[in-house]
This record gives C-alpha cells, sequence and structure tokens, in this order.
C-alpha cells in the first residue's frame, strides 16, 4: 500500500530548486530574447540597405531606357516632319528618301515603314515587297498617329514578318494644314540584338535579373530570362511586390513570386512608355550573409546558455541552501510542536537579520498572537457558558445528524437529568404524547430545507408535570457556508397560554356585546334614515302646499297693484307693496326649502359645463347692487378671464346668496370684495365682507340647515337654509366652501371649484346624479334664492 502511495504522489519541487530554476529561465530568456532581437533586427537592416541600393541600381537603368525610347521617339517625329506630302504619291521616291536615313535606320532594328493615311505601307526598309500595300489599321500605334495624331509605342508583339518578339513606335506624318495624312513607324526586334540587350542580359547578382513590363497592356516586354518575353505579366494577388508595383509604387519590397521564390525586388517607372523595370533578387542569396552570422549567433548563444546554466545552477543552489538553513530548521520545530498539546508555544529560533530572519520573527509574532486567541477563545467559551447557564431559557443543540449534542443547566434542572443522561435520551424525551409526532414531524421538514422553526409542545418536568414549551430552532453554519447543525432557545410559557385562554374567553365575551350592540345602532340608523326621508318628504310637500296660495297672494297682490280706473291711495299703494314683498320673500324661502330637499334627497340635476366666471359675477353683482348702494356698501371685483367646470345657474345662485349675506350681515358704509386665485387646476373664489364677523365656537353650526346663530341679528329676515344650500350646491358641483371669520373684522367666504378645460369644454358631464334645473325667477326679473339670514348663520 505504501509503494502504491509513493508511486501515485505528484512531484514536488523543493522552493530553492523552483526558485533556481525560475532564475536560470528568467536569464536564458533575456539571452535568446537579445540574440532574437539582434538577429531579426540585422536582418531589416541588412533589407533596407540593400532594397535601398537595389532600388538605386534600378533607377539609374529605368532611366537608361526611358532616354534611349524617347531617343526614338524624337528621331520618328523628327523624320516624319521631313517627308513632304507629295511624296506619299510616289513610291519610289518615297522608298530612297527612306533609305538614305541610315542614322535612322539604325534606331530600328525592326525596320521602318511609311504608311499612308488607310494605313496602307507605302515603303520599308529593309524592302519588303509583301509588305507594300498591306493595312495595319488594326494595331494601336497607327490609331494612335493616324485617328489621334500623337507619337506613341505599340503593344510588345509577336511580329508575323519578323517571326519574333517586337515593339513598334509610330509618328504621324502631316500636310502643311497640320492634317494627318500618314505615319512613319520604326520597329525594334526583341528577338536580335537591341539597346534592352545591354540591361536584361545582365544578372543582378548570381540568380537575379530584370523585367520590363508593360501594365496597361499586361505583358512582360521582355526579361534576363528571354523565355518570358511577351508573355502575360502574373495576376493580381500572385505576386504582392508586383501588385504594388502595377499599382505606381516605386520602391522595394520582400514578398513570394508567382513561382513561390521568396524575392527582394525594386522597381522604377519608364515613363515614356508607361512601363516599369523590375530587378529581382532572391532573399537566399540576399541574406546569404545574414544566415551564416545568424548559425553562428544562435551557436554562441547555445554554448553560452550551457554553461550558465550549469555555473548558475551550482551556485544559486548552494547560495539558497544556505540562505534557507534556518528556516528549514524552524520548519522542523513548527512540524514537532503541531504534535504537542498544552497552551504553551515555543518561539522559533532566529540567528539572521535577513528575509529569512524577518520571516521567523513574523512566525513567532504569529505563535504569539495565535497564544492569545487560544487564552481570549476559552474565556470566551467560559463566557457563554456561564450566560447559557445563568438564564432562564433552555438551550439546546444538534449536529447534522439531528441528534442533540449539547444541553444548558436550566433544561437540565428542568427535566431532572444529567448532561449524558439528557443527550442520551434525546431533547424529545419527555415530550407530551399527543405533541410528540407533530413536533417530530416539523424539526425533521425544517430540518431539511435548513429552515428556522418555532415549535409550542408540552414538556413534563422534573415534579412529572407537562408544562407548555416554546421552541425557536436556528440553523447554525460555519465561516465557510456549511450546514453544522441547530440550535435552539426554549422558554417556559405555561403562564402566557393561561392568559390567552382567559383573553380568548374575554373576547368571545366581547364579541357577543359589540354584536348586540351593532344590532341595536343598525336598528338606530335604519330609524334615522327613515325619520330623515319623511323630513324630506315633509319639506317636499309642505313647499308645494305653500306655493299655491302664495302664487295667488302675489298674483291678486300684482294686480292690485296694477294701474286701473280707480287709483290706489298711498297708503293703499304702500300695503299693496309691502304685500308683493313680502310674499316674494317667502317664495324665495320656500323655493330654498324645495332646492334643499332636492339636493338632500339626490333628485337635483346640476349639468357641468365651461361657464365663463367673469359674466356671471358681473351680472350678479348688477343684480346686488342696488341692495348695497341702499345702505352705501361698495363692491369690487378682481377676477381673471377664467372658465369653471360648474352649473351655470346653480353657479350663480351660489354667489348671489354669498352676495346677499355678506350685503345684509355688513355695516352701513361696508364694503364687499370678489377675488379668485388658481392653483393645480382649481379656482378658489373669495366674497369678503368688512361685517361684524362670527365666533370661532359658532363656525360649526355655520352650514346646519335652519341654524340661527347670533339672537342680535333677530331683525333680519331668513330662515336659515341659504348656506346650507349654498354648500350642498358647491360640494354637488365638486367643490368645496369654508369660511374664515375675525369678530368685529369681517368674514371671508373661500368655494374651492374645478377649472374647465376650454380645449374640451364641449364636453359635458353629469356629476352624481345631479344636474341644472332651471333659474326660476320672480316677476321682478330676480332670481328667488336671493335672501339669506346671516343672523342664522352667526
Amino acid at each position: 500500500m505504501n509503494s502504491d502511495t509513493t508511486a501515485t504522489r505528484p512531484v514536488v519541487w523543493s522552493l530553492k530548486t523552483r526558485i533556481t530554476a525560475l532564475t536560470l529561465a528568467l536569464f536564458l530568456l533575456a539571452i535568446w530574447s537579445m540574440t532574437l532581437y539582434a538577429t531579426r533586427s540585422l536582418r531589416q537592416d541588412m533589407t533596407h540597405l540593400l532594397g535601398e541600393q537595389q532600388f538605386s541600381t534600378t533607377t539609374i537603368i529605368a532611366a537608361q531606357l526611358n532616354a534611349e525610347l524617347d531617343t526614338r521617339l524624337q528621331a520618328l517625329t523628327r523624320v516624319a516632319g521631313e517627308i513632304p506630302p507629295a511624296l506619299l504619291g510616289k513610291r519610289a521616291e518615297l522608298q530612297r528618301f527612306l533609305e538614305q536615313r541610315t542614322t535612322f535606320q539604325s534606331l530600328f532594328n525592326g525596320g521602318t515603314r511609311v504608311r499612308d493615311g488607310n494605313a496602307l505601307t507605302l515603303a520599308s526598309v529593309p524592302y519588303l515587297p509583301q509588305q507594300i500595300g498591306s493595312s495595319y489599321a488594326d494595331r494601336d500605334y497607327m490609331v494612335a498617329a493616324l485617328k489621334e495624331g500623337r507619337t506613341s509605342i505599340g503593344r510588345p508583339v509577336i511580329s508575323r514578318t519578323l517571326n519574333s518578339p517586337a515593339i513598334a513606335l509610330a509618328a504621324p506624318i502631316r500636310d502643311p494644314n497640320g492634317k494627318v495624312i500618314g505615319a512613319l513607324t520604326g520597329v525594334i526586334d526583341l528577338g536580335r540584338p537591341n539597346f534592352f540587350d545591354r540591361i536584361v542580359d545582365q544578372r543582378y547578382g548570381r540568380t537575379g535579373g530584370y523585367l520590363i513590363i508593360a501594365p496597361q497592356h499586361a505583358l512582360i516586354v521582355t526579361a534576363t530570362d528571354r523565355s518570358r518575353a511577351v508573355s502575360p505579366m502574373p495576376v493580381a494577388g500572385a505576386n504582392r511586390n508586383h501588385d504594388r508595383f502595377v499599382g505606381g509604387y516605386e520602391g522595394y519590397g520582400v514578398a513570394r513570386n508567382s513561382r513561390g521564390v521568396e524575392e527582394l525586388a525594386a522597381a522604377k517607372r519608364i515613363a515614356v512608355a508607361g512601363w516599369f523595370l523590375v530587378s529581382v533578387l532572391p532573399t537566399s542569396e540576399a541574406f546569404e550573409p545574414i544566415v551564416a552570422l545568424q548559425a553562428r549567433v544562435l551557436l554562441a548563444a547555445l554554448v553560452l546558455s550551457m554553461l550558465v546554466g550549469t555555473v548558475g545552477w551550482w551556485f544559486l543552489s548552494r547560495m539558497l541552501r544556505q540562505q534557507f538553513a534556518p528556516m528549514l530548521a524552524a520548519s522542523a520545530l513548527l512540524a514537532d510542536l503541531s504534535q504537542t498539546t498544552g497552551p504553551v508555544l515555543q518561539p522559533l529560533p532566529s540567528a539572521t537579520a535577513d528575509e529569512v530572519g524577518q520571516l521567523i520573527r513574523s512566525f513567532n509574532l504569529l505563535l504569539e498572537s495565535l497564544a492569545q486567541r487560544e487564552a481570549a477563545l476559552q474565556e470566551s467559551e467560559q463566557h457563554y457558558r456561564t450566560l447559557a447557564d445563568g438564564g432562564s431559557a433552555l438551550i439546546w443543540s444538534a449536529g447534522t445528524d439531528r441528534l442533540a449534542t449539547y444541553f444548558n443547566e436550566p433544561w437540565l434542572r428542568f427535566t431532572g437529568r444529567s448532561l449524558q443522561e439528557q443527550i442520551a435520551a434525546g431533547w424529545a424525551a419527555g415530550v407530551h404524547p399527543e405533541d410528540l409526532d407533530g413536533c417530530r414531524r416539523s424539526y425533521d421538514s425544517h430540518f431539511e430545507r435548513r429552515q428556522p422553526f418555532r415549535l409550542e409542545y408540552r414538556l413534563r418536568a422534573s415534579d412529572g408535570e407537562y408544562r407548555w414549551i416554546e421552541d425557536a430552532g436556528n440553523p447554525r453554519f460555519d465561516r465557510a457556508g456549511e450546514f453544522i447543525g441547530y440550535i435552539d432557545f426554549c422558554q417556559d410559557i405555561s403562564e402566557r397560554k393561561r392568559a390567552t385562554d382567559e383573553l380568548e374567553q374575554h373576547r368571545h365575551h366581547l364579541e357577543t356585546l359589540v354584536a348586540a350592540r351593532t344590532a341595536a345602532l343598525a336598528s338606530a340608523k335604519e330609524a334615522a334614515e327613515a325619520a330623515n326621508v319623511a323630513k324630506t318628504e315633509f319639506l317636499s310637500r309642505m313647499s308645494h302646499e305653500l306655493r299655491t296660495p302664495l302664487n295667488a297672494i302675489l298674483g291678486f297682490g300684482q294686480l292690485l297693484a296694477m294701474p286701473g280706473d280707480a287709483p290706489l291711495s298711498a297708503e293703499q299703494a304702500d300695503s299693496v307693496q309691502e304685500i308683493l314683498r313680502a310674499g316674494r320673500h317667502l317664495l324665495e324661502q320656500v323655493n330654498e326649502v324645495l332646492d334643499l330637499a332636492r339636493v338632500e334627497s339626490g333628485r337635483i340635476e346640476l349639468t357641468l359645463a365651461a361657464v365663463p366666471l367673469a359674466p356671471v359675477v358681473a351680472e350678479c353683482v348688477a343684480l346686488v347692487r342696488p341692495l348695497a348702494e341702499a345702505r352705501g356698501i361698495r363692491i369690487a371685483a378682481d377676477i381673471d378671464d377664467v372658465a369653471l367646470l360648474a352649473d351655470a345657474t346653480r353657479l350663480k345662485q351660489v354667489i348671489l346668496n354669498l352676495l346677499s349675506n355678506a350685503i345684509k350681515f355688513n355695516r352701513e358704509q361696508g364694503a364687499i370684495h370678489i377675488a379668485g386665485t388658481r392653483s393645480d387646476g382649481r379656482l378658489q373664489l373669495a366674497v369678503s365682507d368688512t361685517g361684524r364677523g362670527i365666533a370661532s365656537e359658532q363656525l360649526q353650526r355655520l352650514f346646519q340647515p335652519f341654524e340661527r346663530l347670533a339672537s342680535s341679528y333677530d331683525g333680519i329676515e331668513g330662515s336659515g337654509v341659504g348656506l346650507a344650500l349654498t354648500q350642498r350646491l358647491v360640494e354637488a358641483m365638486g367643490g368645496m366652501i369654508r369660511i374664515d371669520s375675525q369678530v368685529g373684522v369681517g368674514s371671508t367666504f373661500r368655494c374651492d371649484l374645478p377649472l374647465a378645460n376650454l380645449a374640451h369644454e364641449a364636453a359635458e358631464a353629469t356629476a352624481h346624479g345631479v344636474g341644472a334645473s332651471p333659474d326660476t325667477r320672480t316677476s321682478s326679473g330676480l332670481p328667488q334664492t336671493l335672501a339669506t339670514d346671516r343672523m342664522e348663520e352667526e
């Protein structure tokens, strides 16, 4: 078994071995990094140097080729200008003219030709009878000369006449008026010695060479490898350098060619022809010295690495062994201390002042701290045991196997068992048989879910009596979050149980009393509602019964007041007017009583719509102004141009009631002020007067129907209905009314009503089954609901 264990144990390197290996690895990494960096930098520098040299050579050669081609184009232009137009019709003389230009002929090893305006050959040197009369109108250089009137270099082709690659150059022949009448052409035979040979026949280096490429024709004009003359140039993507050169780049670069050989290439354009010259040199030749130097550097780095590795390993191992000797001794001592028991922890020896010595001293401080923590832990455990045993709570704990592991002294005193007996019996020993199954099921269920629980059961005490216990259990977890069991706190709740039972009996008794009282209140409520309905019905019927004789009285009074054959005396006229005034006042009171009855019974309807406030206030002020002026009372209104969501008729009735009260209960030469204030989509309409005011203890009775608050106003007529009706009308229109009053200063009634949205004023709503009823007016044209008795409210 030991051999198996040894065989499967993983290899663990010591700290000194790892430090030594890491140090050597870093050192060798530095050596090889510097080596690779040096060789790569050397290659880059060599590439730049060789590339610049190669590009310089290519530039010089490209300039020579450009000069040679330009010389031939100028010669063609000059000789073409010397040809008399008349010679084009005389072939023999034209042939002699052409043959006499020997210097000119030496520029074109493939010969020269004169062609007319239709591209037909008229003369040629050397003389070729088969060409005389042949047409070359489809050739690009002829098109350029005859159609466009310019000198050009044609597309390299395999000449049928010469049976070799050739390049034709052409210049236009013009008459005295400048019209193109023919063309002079010169041919360079690439298959025979020519000025290109002085360049392309030379090798660049041992294995390099040159290529002349015509990108506009996608052809290689000629090359050091003659087999590539007048052949297609590489396709796009086959050679990165070639793609750059075709795109107009002039310079050098390293890339693989279409045959897979890595080359250092340089290119320069031949401007007169639109070609470019390329010099190529395989990198195997170009970087041959670098490769040899790299091999020598790598060999030196390898030898140095082996030497440094061997010497460094020996030196570092020896140094670290001496450095770590005190730490190894301290480690052995720690291993021995781990096997000892007891509170005494021996400090580790420390002889050096270096990092190892500091580490050992830190270990000693740690050991001292551990000793202090051990003592504090024992003291804390003793403290908590004292708390657990000194209180009245019965405490016990269980492990992950659900078995009890601890009981405190109050539990043991309660049950009369020792700790060993109670642990052996378990926490459920002594639970009442009727409670045992339920307790176990709840305990097991919460234990599985690791959730807190609360149980109530009867537990047998040491005197044999069962007492009620409340058990609160909570799961316990270690620092890593692992479940380690439960701890339960129990209380004797027998007295509380008895008190709860007594409270339950009292509760049942109170419920019986409350039920009886509720039934009595319901009966009283029904009786009150019936009385209210009877009152409302009585008021309605009474008001209707009163209106009939009142209408007759008012009608006969108005007939008496009308002028007739027998006019009334002054005393009789005053009596008739008193009858009319008293009748109208009584009719107003009856109408108010009717309105109040309708509001309370829910039978009055209000139509809510957008009502402009300023015109309504102005109309109401105009109606009451005669009454105010009779007493010298000033009325001022400060109303914005706003619209309220209200019933127009009832809004006017509310304002008239408030103004009538303000006039009747104001002092002589007093004042009334009407103002409106906007806030959060609502308007507060305030009517203020300078009357005597109302005491604060009487304000709560102000809006009660048929209430009169002060006997000092007994001389003023009223029934106590006006303000009660006003309050109900305002509330029916979605508002509220309140009063601020100060004795000796005056009163202010404030109506808070919603503002109308003028953009939607066409939309109408019926609020709470309440809508508008027509405004009933007296024969004098004034609204009937004008007078309310301020004395009734104040």
